[in-house]
């Protein structure tokens, strides 16, 4: 019985060094999508990934965008509706076309704020 038990620990331990060493592997579903190194593509035009710590407004969910000073769930939805309807935003400030976003709201925000890198018009593989 102790020689079963003993057998069971070792394989166990065996099995978690296993695992432990393994390599992360691609799920099955993103292998065969283009590699966009962090970017996405939205109305034809991709933006890179997030700066960290900041908040991406042409990427960014309504409730990630809800994360803003000043800003509830009715303005992150104005938002989100603004982008798809009128493209990416070209710099913070645009955010003042969203009705109740001032200057005084994108001031306040400005070290949260992220519009990703430039702008580069997607390939046509992408859209």
């Amino acid at each position: 019985m102790n020689n079963i038990i003993r057998l069971s620990v070792l394989l166990m331990f065996s099995l978690l060094a296993t695992l432990a060493n393994a390599e992360p592997t691609t799920p099955k579903s993103t292998k065969d999508q283009p590699a966009t190194n962090g970017a996405s593509t939205t109305n034809g035009v991709t933006q890179t990934a997030n700066e960290p710590g900041k908040i991406n407004i042409n990427t960014a969910s309504a409730t990630e965008l809800r994360e803003l000073k000043g800003v509830g769930q009715k303005r992150a939805e104005q938002i989100v509706k603004d982008r798809e309807v009128n493209g990416p935003f070209a710099s913070a400030q645009d955010l003042t076309r969203i009705k109740g976003i001032g200057p005084k709201t994108v001031a306040k925000n400005l070290d949260k704020i992220s519009i990703g890198a430039p702008a580069t018009p997607a390939s046509k593989s992408e859209k």
